[in-house]
């Protein structure tokens, strides 16, 4: 059986495996082997990630409530400047008609 070849690290240090050790992942920070499919130990950075998306949900429902309330009271809104323009010609004619008795 052949023997496996040793890299040669670049800082001079013990050679090692090829395969062998864990690597440090680009995304999450976790140690992992080097092919990707053993994760060795779980950053703290990972950690957060994982609570963050559990609180993701939760934030998402909350921002499509505020979103309905958002839409509702822009509709109430609407209505009500349309009833105060209303009112407030009515309130003109209505000032019209007393300032023609008066002169």
């Amino acid at each position: 059986m052949p023997r496996k070849k040793l890299e040669k690290p670049s800082n001079g240090s013990e050679p090692q495996k090829q395969g062998a050790g864990a690597i440090e992942c680009p995304a999450c920070k976790s140690k992992i082997a080097p092919d990707g499919g053993t994760l060795h130990s779980r950053s703290q950075f990972l950690v957060d990630l994982l609570e963050t998306e559990k609180s993701v949900d939760e934030l998402e429902k909350l921002v499509g409530q505020l979103e309905a309330e958002t839409k509702n009271l822009t509709v109430q809104l609407e209505q009500a400047r349309a009833e105060l323009k209303n009112k407030g010609a009515e309130i003109d004619v209505l000032l019209k008609e007393k300032k023609r008795g008066w002169w």
